[in-house]
């Protein structure tokens, strides 16, 4: 059957489309919508309410105002596109971060939001995210009622001036994915509110005072859910062990700045763990039995604790690992001998402990990485021309240590290397040797080069005006002889050249300017 386009069902069609129209005019009617976009006049003077009772500095919110019909459009607002509820508040600090690092707590204080928050907030019913950090509300509680705001997704009170307990009614908002209450907050005994959060995903409760709050461990262990726990600095001296554990989303643990001394075995056991931050704390030997199941783990700080003897075998099998920080500890041996897993370290901190072996061969074979920092422990013997392996290397560190012998040539093979430093040793051979090797493309990337107080000797050569974008130059406290090359004054980056305590003559060029020497 053919029907024409003035038939039967192109009327009921079109009847139908009034129909949706009607009904979608009266929804936004009922809503307090007026069609033309502007935001819902409730929540407009809900805004304004809250308004009155902030003391507002620098201005931020000049936007708000009775003659603005529409607050889907002031500053710090954000609307839902379709019901034009008020979806989002940012009320953070816009740079409070950068001046209270550069001018101190008085400057950032002069352009902070102060007062108190109205309960007007309440009437913001499909409100989603609010964001107060970095403000300075001097002082007063935590007001309970946001625990009301039960459409909460992201909620960040970090830094915001607030001050004693956080209210329990926070358990309330079970749609909260993030968390962040950052600062000087004081727990309780209880972090039984935490249970009620369902649906965290971001926990940052870094700096608050747990110490009272034993059950801090089990609490977290009932929200699957969770992505990332930040609980630095926050007074923790013990984790609790647990007999099962329910992270199965967990990529991010930062337990650091406490005073933990045991390492339970639980945590080396979240297989989806990508960062673990256990630094500066009071972690001592043994370490936890294996076998570890870190088997996504990319990152592990445990410097500043006071880990001693041989590091675990299980560190060899942690192949995903980019990142290692194990610095200022008490560690007197590298590894053990066997071939290591740990291809793709980019990164690998072990200064500061009491190493004294001589530089492993499985070291040389990280053609990966970039930073290498072993300075400042008791590494013996020389350093091998298999350093060339080490293509990628951008940093590298043997300052204090007993490294004898000479400083191999093929340490100029990476064309990317930007520090080297090999001061406090007993390194020998003719400076002019490293210059030369070290020249080429090499010369163009480096900018700090710290060889002072070795037993370098002979003469510098006119190759070191090659390095064109060095900025400091240590040579001092060797052996050196003979004249400063003229064209070190082409040198234009530098800022610091130290070639004191040698047997060094004739002057610095003009154009370098008045350095020590």
């Amino acid at each position: 059957m053919n029907y024409r386009s003035d038939g039967p069902i192109y009327a009921a069609g079109a009847q139908l489309s009034m129909f949706l129209v009607i009904i979608t005019v009266a929804l936004l009617n009922c809503c307090g919508g007026n069609g033309a976009g502007a935001c819902i006049e409730y929540e407009k003077q809900a805004l304004l309410t809250f308004k009155k009772d902030l003391i507002d500095p620098s201005n931020r919110l000049s936007s708000w105002t009775a003659a603005d019909a529409d607050c889907c459009k002031w500053e710090a607002i954000a609307c839902d596109n379709i019901t034009n509820h008020v979806t989002e508040l940012h009320l953070q600090h816009p740079n409070g971060t950068s001046l209270w690092d550069q001018y101190g707590y008085n400057y950032f204080e002069m352009f902070a939001l102060r007062g108190r928050l109205n309960p007007s907030l309440l009437n913001l019913k499909q409100l989603r995210f609010l964001d107060l950090s970095l403000n300075d509300f001097e002082g007063v509680p935590i007001p309970s009622f946001i625990g009301s705001l039960k459409s909460l997704e992201y909620l960040n009170l970090s830094y915001t001036g607030f001050s004693g307990i956080i209210p329990p009614q926070v358990g309330n908002l079970s749609n909260l994915r993030t968390l962040s209450v950052e600062g000087e907050y004081i727990q309780d005994d209880n972090l039984q509110w935490l249970a009620g959060l369902s649906n965290l995903e971001h926990l940052v409760m870094a700096s608050v005072n747990l110490s009272r709050a034993s059950n801090w461990a089990q609490v977290i262990n009932t929200i699957p859910s969770l992505v990332e726990v930040h609980l630095s600095h926050c007074q923790l001296d013990r984790i609790s062990p647990l007999m099962e554990t329910n992270l199965s989303s967990l990529t991010v643990l930062d337990l650091s700045l406490n005073e933990i001394s045991f390492m339970p075995r639980w945590i080396f056991s979240l297989g989806t763990l990508v960062s673990l931050d256990l630094g500066q704390n009071n972690f001592q030997v043994p370490w936890p039995e294996g076998p570890w199941n870190l088997t996504s783990l990319q990152v592990l700080n445990l410097n500043q604790n006071q880990l001693g003897g041989s590091l675990p075998r299980e560190l060899l099998y942690l192949n995903k690992l980019v990142s290692l920080d194990l610095s200022k500890n008490e560690i007197n041996d590298l590894m053990p001998t066997a071939s290591s897993n740990l291809t793709n370290l980019l990164h690998l901190d072990l200064s500061d402990n009491q190493l004294n072996s001589s530089i492993p061969n499985w070291l040389y074979k990280s053609k990966h990485i970039k930073l290498l920092n072993l300075a400042r422990n008791w590494l013996q013997g020389v350093i091998l021309e298999d350093i060339a392996n080490l293509s990628s290397i951008v940093e590298l560190d043997l300052t204090a240590n007993q490294l004898t012998g000479t400083i191999p040539k093929q340490i100029g093979n990476p064309c990317d290397i930007r520090f080297i430093s090999m001061s406090d040793n007993k390194l020998e051979g003719r400076v002019s040797d490293l210059i030369d090797g070290m020249s080429g493309c090499f010369s163009y990337a480096l900018k700090i080069l710290y060889l002072e107080n070795n037993q370098l000797s002979g003469q510098l050569t006119d190759n070191l005006g090659q390095f064109q974008n060095l900025e400091q130059l240590n040579l001092g406290s060797n052996s050196l002889s003979g004249p400063i090359p003229s064209n070190i004054g082409l040198l234009s980056s530098f800022e610091t050249l130290l070639l004191g305590d040698n047997k060094l003559n004739g002057t610095l060029p003009a154009s370098l300017g008045n350095f020590p020497s």
